[in-house]
């Protein structure tokens, strides 16, 4: 075993603790969304395992393999949404608190929020509007009149 096997068995261990971290924050999504299509990043990481498969020998090729495939399978499950802890986008939780100024954009069927400083939308369908204005009334610590529809 090599120190670049020693390596990547790290950052395996790494990204598999991230990974499930964001399941964990997609599994609290009570209002649901998608952003685009999901079927991207874990189609990537399965390329990965191939290819690895194909270049690499002995345990490191299996271990690498396996752990490809576990990883798209987690990312595979990553949603976005509103849950009361905050915004959920493909698994990362952006709080309430942090993400403010929250504006509800009717005519555009989004959410707006604060990610570092710059706003950044969330789509919702058109009947889910109603639903999502309530619950950021509820959940956001912010009234229902300061929910600003644009």
């Amino acid at each position: 075993m090599t120190i670049g096997d020693l390596i990547f068995y790290a950052l395996d261990i790494f990204i598999l603790f991230m990974l499930v971290r964001m399941r964990k924050n997609s599994r609290e999504i009570e209002v649901p969304t998608s952003l685009g299509p999901r079927w991207v990043i874990p189609a990537i990481f399965f390329a990965i395992a191939i290819l690895g498969l194909i270049n690499y020998t002995g345990l490191f090729r299996w271990v690498q393999t396996i752990a490809l495939v576990v990883m798209g399978i987690i990312y595979w499950g990553m949603n976005s949404g509103l849950s009361p802890k905050g915004v959920v986008m493909i698994g990362r939780l952006y709080p309430y608190e942090k993400s403010k100024p929250i504006t509800v954009d009717d005519e555009h069927h989004n959410v707006t929020f604060n990610i570092r400083r710059s706003p950044t939308p969330v789509n919702f369908l058109p009947e889910q509007m109603k639903e999502v204005r309530n619950y950021l009334s509820k959940y956001a610590g912010i009234a229902k009149h300061a929910v600003r529809t644009k």
